[in-house]
C-alpha cells in the first residue's frame, strides 16, 4: 500500500507554514492575540513533526492512529481558523500581515489534511 508515502504531502506545508506564521510575530509575544498564534503555530509544528515520524515509521496504518489523526486535524483546523481570523484583525504591519497570510494558508492546508484523514479512515473497498 503506497498511501503512506502520499499522506505526508499536506503535512510538510503544514509544518513549514506553521513555523512561518508564528516566527514572524514572535517579537510581539505578550499580546494575547499573538500568544494564541504562537501557541497554535508551535503546537502545530510539534504535531506535524510527530505525524511525519509516524508516516516514516509506517505506524499510521491502524484505525486508532487514523482516528487520532482525524481528531487532531479537526481540532487544529478550528485553531487555525481562529488564528487566521485573529491575525486578520491585527495585520497593521508587515510582520502581522505575513502572519495573517500564512495563518490562512496553514488553515487551507489543514483543511486538505482533514479531508485526507477522513478519506483514510474509510475502509478500503479493494481486496488485498
Amino acid at each position: 500500500d503506497h498511501h503512506a508515502h502520499a499522506r505526508p504531502l499536506p503535512t510538510q506545508p503544514q509544518c513549514l507554514f506553521s513555523i512561518i506564521a508564528f516566527s514572524v510575530v514572535v517579537v510581539y509575544a505578550g499580546d494575547s492575540k499573538i500568544d494564541y498564534v504562537l501557541f497554535t503555530g508551535i503546537s502545530s509544528m510539534i504535531i506535524t513533526l510527530a505525524f511525519i515520524l509516524v508516516y516514516v515509521l509506517d505506524w499510521e496504518d491502524n484505525s486508532l492512529m487514523r482516528t487520532t489523526e482525524l481528531i487532531i486535524n479537526l481540532l487544529w483546523w478550528v485553531f487555525w481558523l481562529a488564528a487566521a481570523i485573529v491575525t486578520s484583525t491585527i495585520n497593521d504591519d508587515g510582520r502581522r500581515q505575513a502572519s495573517c497570510a500564512f495563518s490562512w494558508m496553514t488553515w487551507i492546508v489543514w483543511s486538505a489534511s482533514c479531508v485526507q484523514s477522513f478519506v483514510a479512515r474509510k475502509p478500503s473497498k479493494t481486496a488485498g
